[in-house]
C-alpha cells in the first residue's frame, strides 16, 4: 500500500529549480591592523579582487550572489550575542565582494571541501563531485523535512509503535540522510533487534558482504521501476525490500514486522512474500547487510539476511 502511495505523491509533487548558498568557511583571516588574506585550495591571495576571480573559475556553475565567504567577528567581545547565534559572511556581486551578511549557525548550507587538492561539495555531511547534485541534496531536504506525519503510517501494535518512537525519536528526513544513508541503516537495524528481542532470538551483525549485495540490488530495482518491482516482490529470495516515499523511510521496519505479526494470524495472505519476511525474524537468523537507493521522490530500501 505504501509503495501505491509513494507512486502518487510522486505523481503530485513538482520539481523546481532553485539554487541554494555555497558557503566557504575559514577562509578569510583579519589582522589587527584590518588587513585581509584570503585563502582557497591552499593558496593565499591579499587582494580581494584576485581571490573573487579564482573563485569564479574554480566555482563555475555556482551563482556569483549565492556564494557566501565567512569572516571572523571583529568585534566579538563587543557582541556575543550575535558571535554566538550567527555566522558572519561576505557576498559577492558579478565582479567582487558586495555587502556582510549574517547567517544563524543552525542554518544548513552547501559548503566547499577538499581531498588532495580535489573539490567536493558537502551537504548535510554527504558529498557530491558537482554543485548540481549537492544543490539536489539540499532542495530534498527542504521538500522533505517539513512531512511530520510518520506515525500515522505505523503498525496498529502498540509494541511496536513505542520500540519506533524510541528508535526515531527527533530523527526525520534530515537526520537519517547524513553520511550516505549510514543513520537510517543504523537505527532500521536498532529496530529490527529490538522486534527480534521481543521474539527471544539473538540480534543479527551487519554483514559487508551483504550490504554490497544489497545495495547492487537497491540500484536495479530503482533503475528498472517497477517492473522490476512486480517482478521480484514474490520471487523467494533471502531478503526483503520495498520502494517508499522518501520521508516514510523510518517507517519501513516497522511495516515489515506489522505485516510479519499479520501473517502469523492469517497464513495464507502474502504465502511467497511471508516465506521472505520470515527470515528477517527467524531465531537462525545471524547477519543482514541493507541497501538504499534513490529515485526522484522514492527510496528503494533492502534487507538480505543469513
Amino acid at each position: 500500500m505504501l509503495f501505491i502511495i509513494s507512486l502518487l505523491i510522486s505523481f503530485v509533487l513538482q520539481t523546481y529549480e532553485y539554487y541554494n548558498y555555497l558557503a566557504i568557511l575559514g577562509c578569510v583571516t583579519i589582522h589587527g591592523n584590518g588587513s585581509e588574506i584570503f585563502k582557497f585550495q591552499n593558496k593565499t591571495y591579499k587582494e580581494k579582487k584576485d581571490f573573487v576571480k579564482i573563485l569564479k573559475q574554480k566555482l563555475p556553475n555556482v551563482p556569483s550572489n549565492k556564494i557566501l565567504i565567512q569572516v571572523p567577528f571583529e568585534d566579538r567581545k563587543n557582541k556575543p550575542g550575535v558571535s554566538d547565534s550567527f555566522n558572519k559572511f561576505l557576498t559577492i556581486n558579478s565582479s567582487s565582494f558586495d555587502k556582510h551578511v549574517f547567517k544563524p549557525k543552525s542554518e544548513l548550507f552547501i559548503q566547499v571541501g577538499f581531498v588532495k587538492d580535489k573539490l567536493f561539495f558537502n551537504c548535510n555531511s554527504n558529498f557530491f563531485k558537482n554543485y548540481h547534485d549537492a544543490n539536489q541534496c539540499m532542495e530534498d531536504i527542504k521538500k522533505y523535512e517539513k512531512h511530520r506525519y510518520q506515525e500515522q503510517y505505523l503498525g496498529k501494535d502498540l509494541f511496536g509503535k513505542l520500540v519506533w518512537r524510541s528508535t526515531w525519536k527527533n530523527c526525520t528526513y534530515k537526520c537519517f540522510t547524513q553520511l550516505g544513508f549510514k543513520e537510517l541503516i543504523g537505527r532500521l537495524l536498532l529496530e529490527l533487534n529490538r522486534y527480534r528481542g521481543s521474539f527471544k532470538f539473538d540480534p543479527v551483525k551487519m554483514s559487508y558482504k551483504l550490504y554490497v549485495t544489497a545495495q547492487q540490488f537497491a540500484k536495479r530495482i530503482a533503475k528498472d521501476g517497477f517492473q522490476a518491482y512486480k517482478k521480484y516482490e514474490e520471487r523467494p529470495i533471502s531478503g526483503v525490500f520495498n520502494v517508499i516515499f522518501k520521508p516514510l523511510a523510518s517507517v519501513q521496519m516497522n511495516q515489515w514486522y506489522t505485516e510479519f505479526l499479520l501473517s502469523k494470524k492469517i497464513k495464507y495472505l502474502f504465502k511467497r512474500r511471508n516465506r521472505n519476511l520470515k527470515g528477517l525474524f527467524d531465531r537462525k537468523t545471524r547477519r543482514v547487510g541493507f541497501g538504499i537507493a534513490k529515485t526522484e521522490n522514492n527510496l528503494v530500501i533492502v534487507c538480505f539476511y543469513r
